[in-house]
């Protein structure tokens, strides 16, 4: 483990070792991930800039932060998902290489880490055979770890969900098996979970299909209008039996209340 004042090293820590100014600035867009021990939160933006700085773990029993330098170092980061396999962080999104450009900012390149919190490594992981397409690429996120091989979403559009592998102990990639064809007449929003063994994705405003790992194989369930075929931006829990969500933004009228 790092050092409780790990990042605070110019600082004057307050008591008990708090370092308040280890804080994340406010910001939407960030991921979070617990750890066992920490709340590792990494990227976001602020309005039109990049929030800084970049990533901070929170430790909730005594209230302390500390920075995060070697993620901090990578400048601006937009995360689209992060997955604790119980050693490392795994983050896939895109590193923005202008970042004092703001949102307007176009030169980026695509990345995918491994991040270990207890000696503030990052390692890059190679994308380039990740069995992923130009479209699909900057949708690449990780959603769940197996126990041997951590899973990734990759999207086309909607109703369009894949999940990929990558294999920890031989750096390989695999592919899961295709979804069915999902309606393509639904423009509205949409959000999907991992729930330990299966991932649960939108298909078109009245179903889910739920994809099991040990099987490589879909089902479709007609479900209703549901959270995840309405909504965006709502927190997800898997309880090991239910699969909670809660607040989020709808689009139209007459969807799933957002409560």
């Amino acid at each position: 483990m790092v050092p409780r004042q790990a990042g605070c090293t110019t600082l004057r820590p307050t008591r008990g070792g708090v370092c308040p100014t280890a804080r994340l600035a406010p910001r939407e867009g960030y991921v979070a991930v617990w750890t066992g021990t920490e709340l590792v939160i990494v990227g976001g933006t602020s309005g039109d800039g990049f929030a800084q700085p970049v990533a901070a773990a929170f430790d909730p029993r005594d209230g302390s932060w500390r920075l995060l330098p070697a993620l901090n170092e990578l400048g601006a980061l937009r995360p689209n998902g992060a997955v604790w396999n119980g050693d490392r962080v795994f983050l896939a999104g895109s590193q923005y290489l202008c970042p004092e450009e703001g949102s307007s900012c176009a030169e980026t390149t695509r990345v995918f880490l491994a991040y270990d919190p207890s000696t503030d490594q990052v390692d890059e992981i190679d994308l380039a055979l990740a069995p992923v397409d130009e479209r699909t690429l900057p949708s690449l996120a990780p959603i769940g770890w197996t126990g041997e091989r951590v899973a990734l979403s990759a999207s086309a559009g909607v109703s369009s969900e894949r999940v990929v592998f990558f294999e920890l102990g031989s750096g390989r990639w695999e592919t899961g098996a295709f979804p069915p064809a999902c309606p393509a007449e639904d423009d509205g929003y949409e959000q999907a979970a991992w729930v330990g063994d299966r991932y649960v994705a939108p298909c078109g405003t009245d179903r889910i299909q739920v994809y099991d790992v040990d099987s490589d194989v879909w089902t479709t369930i007609v479900a209703g209008r549901s959270p995840l075929n309405a909504r965006i931006g709502s927190a997800i829990v898997w309880s090991g039996s239910d699969l909670i969500a809660w607040r989020g933004t709808v689009k139209r009228e007459g969807e799933p209340d957002p409560q």
